[in-house]
């Protein structure tokens, strides 16, 4: 354990290390030249409390929260006390402020700190807090002198002075609310309120006002679900009404959709538009937390939250009903509800023959991703790989899926009629281009992990019957045969439950309590002594290689102790009916008399044939035969009762019974078979998950669209391609005015929008554009920083942009570019460009900008804890430079063979993002040597140089960037995460993506200044940098990973009995266990490789949807656990018919657009041209688009629509929708502009 702390402590002062020096590299860089400020503009923190310093630009918070953390136990309570102090002035975080602004900076610190001041929800999700006249929604600020002890409430609508008693306290929430989640967004209305209590003022009163504000809450959610789309949680209006009548502050929102409530309307104080944040503040937040919300009442003693119990106890006639099904679970179809035409199902709720559950995390799994064996990618003709998104069944909504070669594999028929089980994915391949598969029989299994169970709070299941559940219960059987066996039934039922290791001192316990020594009470000792010693003898030493055990073996073990037939052997008998095992056993014919010297011959009847292939009995056909070898033979005829010595059938074994109940043998075929064995036939796959596709993997460089080299204006001069040199080598005829920073070097006197004069070094002026004077001696009320320049120079020097100039200067410094591309106009507030030597040198390594001014490569995240060097190009001694000085076994590393635990921020990149990388890192250091005069830092060639280097991983909805360490490549497209990392960007990987960045690249480019000025513009940027993670400090659904090397035999039963996931809590080792040192985890499951699979998806490489669709179609043709109509039905009613309505009616609603400057008109010029540039205008949606799903819908409806009811429904539909495309577009489906307004 020493050891494993010192190495975490090294690899920590390492990240620390390097991060500072590179940080010291970018400061002393960006002081030499124009960059916006002369300092890296990303906070490094090592804290949750930093984090939210430098987020919020606010001060004091870090220290404060440490001590409270420290004094309190606990940061949730920390929290409500910051946001109490705050108010109260106590904690200062940004010197005297009146009232409104604390109540204010109290709400988003607390939300921030309740996110791990990582997600931008803080910033961009709450538009703002705000005191309120009662009655009249009128804004009401403190108008108090510092230190404003006293609040002056004063109404900013009529300057009158407001009594404290008729105010109320809102949140104005905004769309970026959702990267809060639920129980963040819920908590934010929850630290609102403890604010307004802190503060003094009133609860919100609907009632107050005029208008009906409940009956608006209802009708936008239902507006919201009729016309826009869902909530994760969709409540009842009864429910809206409960809490918009109860809330005690009230929920608003900025507008985030163009649609409209129509009898709720022209409320003074609120939007005719929907507000999306509010509602699903309301939605996923308050009606779906709520018991996680009553919880924090009672804990912080909060009032006015009572109606919260009427949300809770709504449910409580389906718990009820849930407890008198406890024996089973219900197929859950909602994961099929959004089935898109090209994406496959790849089987039904809990279909036979879709995937059969099993329990267990690989290396490469957990954290919201499953395993499944590589041949399924294959057998799937290559639509699931590696990285591919599925949505499944259960226990989540959606999981990652990869390749894990440690359990079952699929089972196929192949076209001359054999049924084959695919151990070798190189087998796979090969079928599947050689087009031999008929059939998928069964999917394989699918590995998940316990902790999803336990994450999701869905009920244990039972799994699928496997090597690892076997080996733990054979000795718990042979005990309970040797207590039956040996003791009175009253002993044995008191001793049967007891483990195997105390079995003895509980006998003696037992003993001890009797009367008669000399009688039967000595036996449950005797007997309990005897019985662990044969298992520690002879039993044990049986099950060393359990996946290796042959069938013999496993045939010899259960006759002679009767335990639980080998999983391995075990056929579906929960899949046919006991008649059907009768037919079997009359209808086959044995050739040899010794187990695994045996062949099976059936004739090739359709019924024997069947059954066969639902219990996945692999066999081949030989002309008018079916043949069944070995090893199946003999686990068959096993199975049957068969002797071979004798050839004939054993007698049913009667006594079976009480070690069936023992086992919660329920299924009645395999209790008629165990019987007819004479040992126990387990249910092999009693728990089956359903699953379609979902997002495709993904590894793909982050671009704009269109995507620039430099984030410099250039209108429409540079033509359609934006492009600079074209318009500094006059090949342009355009030039254009744009916005730019108002800056004046007073040197040059002249207009240039940079920090520092690139032609003389001297620092400039910013300027006001309302009064022509500089901004520090402005004396406007909104100071205008940013002024319309020509790109062609003229008379005024303060008016034009010296683009040719700065061309020439930027190829004087770092060479020329034949094409550099810039954009129309900067978006952000100042509108200050970047230098043209970095688009210059972007241009030449083929790199695109965004819009913060970084590089970045986008990724599907997978997990991953321990790597097996050769996977992703290390060797032993880069292996042991990084760290990596012992293998999982405490041996050294000297082999490529090994497998390595990953340190926390380790991650795996895919080898196209690799060579990306590289071409990063290139440019990188052309610009430190040619623009910023600096020493190179990178020198990397090729990919695998990359490997020990740093990055900054970024979830999209965040504004904090998570350092990372590069410590291999593989052949993949998607990359590879340690958990931890993960969550410290609050992300799983259920099919989510996330960007990386060199280190360097954030540090030298990054720059607030660039980001669009807008609601979500501060959203996906490194405002803040975590180099060292805390593991304490990360997204908790992390914790719930199962980090063990195996499951105990307890927690098999417990999923028997489909008991709560939180009673495997306490049965197996979670990550939650190791935060303090997080080394030494496990996996149950090992794979082959972690690269082992096809890496993109057949949906990327087909162009066209018509192939997506009969690619689909075929598929589900080809599985047996899908119906075709069924995927047919749904992707119309899911996907065609909702796009072709939606489309139709777009049309009619669309904007125009300029195909020159791309100017966009609601209502287009009458002459047709564009009045700016003179550029055509041209429609934005055009009727092959509004119509493009029609045709296939018309094929789908052809195929199968007069299969039933609802088939005809559906066609009709269609039929319908083609005659409104008609009306609109003639038979031609063509329209002009002139059309489109009915002229000829």
């Amino acid at each position: 354990m020493n050891r494993a702390r010192e190495e975490l402590d090294r690899y920590r002062e390492t990240l620390e290390e390097v991060s500072s020096r590179f940080v010291d590299v970018a400061t002393k860089a960006r002081q030499r030249r124009e960059d916006p400020k002369p300092e890296p503009e990303v906070m490094l923190a090592t804290s949750i409390g930093e984090r939210v310093e430098g987020l919020l630009q606010v001060e004091n918070v870090a220290d404060r929260l440490e001590e409270l953390e420290e004094e309190l136990g606990d940061r949730e309570e920390a929290t409500f006390r910051i946001v109490e102090e705050v108010i109260k002035g106590e904690l200062k975080v940004k010197g005297d402020l009146p009232l409104h602004k604390r109540i204010d900076y109290a709400v988003r610190i607390g939300l921030a700190v309740l996110t791990e001041a990582v997600v931008s929800a803080p910033l961009e999700g709450i538009a703002a807090v705000e005191i309120r006249e009662r009655g009249t929604g009128h804004r009401v600020v403190d108008e108090s002198e510092p230190p404003h002890e006293e609040p002056k409430l004063v109404c900013t609508e009529c300057g009158k002075e407001v009594d404290p008693e008729n105010c109320y306290l809102a949140v104005k929430y905004a769309g970026p609310i959702r990267a809060a989640g639920g129980t963040a967004a819920a908590l934010s209305a929850l630290l609102a309120d403890y604010a307004r209590q802190v503060a003094g003022l009133p609860r919100f009163n609907p009632d107050d006002f005029d208008h009906d504000l409940v009956g608006r809450y209802v009708e936008e959610v239902v507006t919201y679900l009729d016309k826009v789309g869902s909530f994760q949680y969709n409540p009842s209006e009864e429910e809206v009404e409960l809490v918009a009548k109860n809330i005690p502050i009230e929920i608003d929102g900025e507008p985030t959709e163009e649609v409209e409530v129509q009898g709720h309307r022209d409320i003074p104080h609120l939007p005719n538009q929907l507000r999306g944040g509010a509602l699903l503040v309301i939605c996923e937040g308050i009606c779906q937390k709520a018991p996680k919300l009553i919880k924090r009442v009672e804990k912080y003693g909060i009032d006015g939250w009572e109606f919260l119990e009427k949300l809770v106890n709504k449910g409580s006639d389906d718990e009820e009903e849930g407890e008198e099904e406890k024996t089973k679970i219900k197929p859950n179809d909602k994961y099929m509800g959004e089935l898109v035409a090209g994406r496959p199902l790849l089987s039904h709720p809990s279909a036979k023959g879709g995937f059969r559950l099993r329990y267990g995390r690989a290396r490469n799994t957990g954290f919201a991703a499953v395993g499944v064996h590589p041949s399924l990618m294959y057998v799937t003709k290559g639509f699931i790989v590696i990285g591919t998104q599925l949505k499944v069944e259960r226990p989540g909504k959606a999981a990652c899926v990869l390749p894990v070669t440690e359990i079952e594999p699929p089972v196929v028929k192949l076209r001359d009629g054999s049924v084959v089980r695919l151990d070798d994915p190189r087998e796979a391949k090969e079928l599947v281009e050689k087009d031999e598969i008929e059939e998928i029989l069964d999917l394989g299994e699918m590995l998940v992990a316990v902790g999803e169970f336990i994450e999701n709070n869905h009920p244990l299941v039972p799994p699928a019957y496997c090597p690892e559940w076997w080996v733990k219960e054979v000795p718990d059987v042979v005990k309970v045969i040797g207590l039956r066996k040996n003791l009175p039934n009253d002993v044995f039922e008191k001793l049967k439950d007891v483990p195997l290791k105390r079995l003895v001192k509980e006998a003696s316990r037992l003993s001890g309590n009797g009367n008669n020594l000399d009688g039967f009470l000595n036996g449950p000792v005797k007997v309990a002594r005897s019985i662990v010693e044969l298992v520690r003898k002879e039993v044990i030493p049986r099950l060393s290689s359990p996946e290796r055990m042959s069938v013999e073996e496993a045939i010899e073990l259960s006759r002679e102790y009767g335990v639980p037939f080998h999983p391995k052997y075990t056929f579906l008998w929960h899949d046919v009916k006991p008649k059907d095992v009768d037919e079997l056993r009359e209808a086959l014919e044995v050739a040899g008399s010794e187990w695994g010297n045996l062949r099976v011959e059936f004739e090739n009847d359709g019924e024997i044939k069947r059954i066969l292939e639902d219990l996945l009995v692999p066999h081949r056909l030989e002309d008018d035969t079916i043949v069944v070898e070995e090893p199946w033979a003999s686990a068959l005829l096993a199975q049957l009762g068969y002797d071979p010595e004798s050839g004939e059938f054993r007698e049913q074994d009667e006594d079976l019974d009480y070690l069936l109940d023992y086992l919660v043998i329920r299924d009645e075929t395999c209790r008629y078979v165990s019987k007819l064995a004479g040992f126990p036939i387990r249910e092999k796959a009693p728990t089956r998950i359903g699953a379609r596709m979902g997002r495709p993997e993904k590894a793909r460089e982050r671009k704009m669209s269109p995507p620039p080299h430099v984030l410099f204006p250039i209108g429409i001069a540079g033509g359609n391609q934006r492009d600079i040199m074209k318009f500094h080598r006059g090949e342009s005829e355009d030039t254009d005015r744009v916005e730019v920073c108002y800056r004046i070097c007073p040197e040059c006197d002249r207009l240039v929008p940079y920090r520092v004069c690139p032609f003389c070094g001297t620092e400039t002026v910013q300027y006001c554009n309302r009064c022509d004077e500089p901004a520090d001696e402005c004396d406007c009320e909104e100071p205008d920083p940013v002024v319309r320049a020509d790109i062609e120079r003229n008379d005024d020097p303060y008016s034009s942009l010296p683009v040719r100039e700065l061309v020439r200067r930027a190829e004087e410094e770092v060479g020329t570019t034949d094409t550099l591309k810039g954009v129309k106009g900067m978006t952000s507030r100042l509108k200050m460009p970047e230098p043209l030597q970095k688009g210059i040198l972007r241009a030449k390594r083929d790199l695109f900008v965004f819009k913060d001014g970084t590089l970045r490569f986008d990724c599907n995240d997978c997990p991953l804890t321990h790597v097996r060097l050769k996977e992703v190009g290390l060797t032993p001694f880069k292996a042991r430079l990084l760290g990596f000085e012992r293998d999982i076994n405490g041996d050294p590393v000297v082999s490529e063979d090994q497998v390595v635990e990953l340190y926390p921020q380790d991650v795996v990149l895919p080898r196209k993002a690799a060579e990306w990388a590289v071409r990063v890192c290139q440019y990188l250091d052309d610009l430190l040597r040619k623009y910023y005069g600096l020493e190179p830092v990178y020198g990397v060639e090729k990919p695998e140089d990359l490997i020990g280097h740093l990055i900054v991983t970024l979830a999209p909805h965040t504004s904090c960037g998570v350092v990372g360490r590069v410590v291999g490549i593989a052949d993949i497209n998607c990359w590879y995460n340690h958990p931890i990392i993960n969550a410290a960007r609050r992300r799983n990987c259920d099919g989510d993506e996330d960007a990386f960045m060199l280190l360097l690249d954030v540090l030298l480019n990054f720059s607030r200044l660039y980001l669009p000025d807008k609601r979500g513009g501060l959203m996906d940027a490194p405002l803040v940098l975590t180099a060292v993670v805390d593991p304490y400090e990360i997204d908790d659904e992390v914790w719930n990973m199962d980090v063990c090397g195996d499951y105990p035999l307890e927690l098999y039963r417990k999923a028997l009995e489909y008991a709560d996931a939180g009673e495997a809590e306490e049965l197996i080792e979670r990550l939650e266990d190791r935060l303090d040192l997080p080394r030494g985890l496990q996996f149950t499951h090992d794979t082959e490789a972690i690269d082992l699979g096809p890496t993109v998806t057949r949906y990327s490489r087909l162009e066209k949807m018509e192939e997506k669709l009969e690619e689909q179609l075929d598929l589900a043709r080809r599985i047996r656990a899908v119906d075709e109509s069924d995927v047919a039905k749904i992707v119309l009613d899911s996907h065609f018919l909702p796009d072709i309505k939606g489309n139709l009616r777009k049309f009619g609603r669309q904007k125009f657009r300029c195909s020159r400057c791309n100017a966009k008109f609601n209502v287009p010029p009458l002459s047709g041209k564009c009045p700016r540039c003179g550029g055509d205008v041209l429609l934005t949606i055009y009727p092959a688009t509004a119509t493009k799903y029609l045709e296939p819908a018309k094929r789908l409806v052809e195929e199968f629509g007069t299969h039933d009811e609802e088939w005809r429904t559906i066609a009709s539909e269609v039929e319908l929708l083609e005659e409104e495309a008609k009306t609109l577009f003639g038979s031609d489906h063509s329209v002009s502009l002139k059309k489109f307004f009915g002229e000829t």
